[in-house]
């Protein structure tokens, strides 16, 4: 009989192993302001929630700590984030040394999310 098991258990779940897990501050965006948050080195994922309410949010990665004119809403990517659910997203690994997260809301008012990286 073929030996048909092709993941370990942990790749199988989509879990990560000893993954760190360091509460970073909050950050705040609009749809002209970009929120900034820049990761520290070694991080492989940052979570984000926002605060009162669901979202569309631009989201892109740079090297640039500006809060304005990074974000492109004709190239970079929209998504929409859920203030209930965690929401992961990778660090990109040929952003820099110390990658930086922007991000923008596509409605009007300030909104606030939690960043955590881990």
């Amino acid at each position: 009989m073929a030996n048909k098991q092709r993941l370990r258990a942990h790749e199988a779940l989509n879990v990560d192993v000893s993954a760190s897990w360091d509460v970073q501050d909050v950050i705040t965006c609009t749809s002209s302001v970009e929120g900034v948050h820049s990761v520290s080195p070694g991080c492989d994922t940052i979570t984000i929630q926002p605060i009162g309410g669901n979202g569309r949010y631009y989201f892109t990665w740079s090297t640039s700590t500006a809060t304005s004119g990074v974000i492109d809403t004709t190239k970079d990517i929209l998504v929409y984030f859920w203030y209930d659910r965690i929401n992961e997203i990778r660090v990109p690994r040929d952003v820099g040394k110390t990658p930086v997260f922007h991000i923008s809301a596509t409605v009007a008012g300030t909104k606030t999310i939690k960043i955590v990286e881990s």
